[in-house]
């Protein structure tokens, strides 16, 4: 069995993303054995700083999202299983 050969993402298309990155850039991914791997390349201290700020802000706001989802299906949960309890106890009357 050969053995999967390693990733390494390419120099020449990092380039090619900081050509276009008007200020920078980060770029996340996972590499063959699954583990996130990050590249990054600012013009200025300033670049850096206010990319920082941007992640902070989409991660939290991700993460206020994921629990919004999280709270909607819950209570769809309960609310699916209070109707439930309504029917038994509408059934047992009759």
């Amino acid at each position: 069995m050969m053995a999967k050969k390693k990733f390494v993402f390419p120099k020449q298309l990092l380039r090619q993303i900081n050509e276009c990155s008007n200020g920078g850039f980060i770029l996340f991914h996972f590499d063959e054995t699954g583990m996130p791997r990050m590249h990054s390349n600012f013009d200025t201290p300033q670049n850096t700083m206010a990319m920082q700020y941007f992640i902070s802000n989409w991660a939290k706001s991700i993460e206020a999202y994921n629990i919004e989802s999280s709270i909607s299906s819950i209570q769809d949960q309960l609310d699916d299983h209070d109707k439930d309890d309504e029917d038994e106890d509408g059934e047992s009357e009759k």
